[in-house]
């Protein structure tokens, strides 16, 4: 039995029932029923059950762009408040944001999703008349990767240089979440991206999508199913 609720196994990857975890306010739960066996979900979203004939799936995190479905490849994150950076200066800092629990057969198809550690809301960026539509992610500043196992939510690390001549306000940072990496490891922490922003004018940036790095031994990158 894999249990996310204690620390004795992985808590993604490929399960068999019975399973259960809890993380944040999402439950999901596979047990044995008749011939197979019944997969139950309960969060946010409400309730979701689903038959299981072969009892087995993977469960594992995955970038912001599914829940409640997939409407867009593009994330963006709303800092708690604006970040001020002086012309030709660096800021590192590290965020928390929501992710997707992702729920899959073995042999590939989505089963279900549930959004983990914040709303599954959307937002347009940029002039109503030409703006893009991008997953809304309320993020929090941290000093520390949280404690608490496994994760509720999702671990960035943002790099922001001011190339502008004047000084620059940073409250949003959109990037590619699609093709961006995500990573976990088996006790359930879930690292993101690491972000380079770019900033050469009042209301212009460009955003780097990279690799993470510090990773700690036995992390392993979700591939999309």
């Amino acid at each position: 039995m894999r249990d996310g609720s204690t620390g004795d196994s992985c808590v993604f990857g490929g399960v068999t029932a019975p399973y259960q975890l809890r993380v944040a306010d999402v439950d999901v739960e596979l047990a044995p029923a008749g011939g197979g066996c019944l997969y139950r979900r309960r969060s946010r979203l409400g309730s979701f059950e689903a038959v299981v004939p072969g009892c087995g799936l993977v469960i594992r995190p995955a970038q912001p762009v599914y829940c409640p479905e997939r409407l867009t490849g593009l994330a963006m994150i709303r800092l708690p408040r604006p970040l001020a950076v002086p012309p030709g200066s660096e800021a590192v800092f590290h965020a928390t944001v929501g992710y997707d629990l992702l729920v899959s057969q073995p042999g590939g198809g989505i089963v279900d999703v549930a959004g983990v550690g914040g709303p599954c809301k959307y937002a347009l960026y940029g002039p109503p008349s030409r703006g893009v539509l991008a997953r809304y992610l309320p993020a929090a500043l941290v000093e520390a990767p949280p404690p608490e196992k496994p994760w509720s939510r999702m671990l960035l690390e943002v790099v922001v240089r001011n190339e502008h001549r004047s000084g620059v306000m940073v409250s949003r940072i959109v990037y590619h979440a699609s093709s961006a990496p995500i990573y976990y490891t088996c006790t359930g922490e879930v690292y993101g991206p690491r972000l380079s922003v770019r900033v050469t004018g009042p209301r212009q940036a460009r955003v780097t999508v990279e690799e993470p790095r510090g990773l700690p031994e036995g992390a392993v990158q979700a591939v999309e199913t």
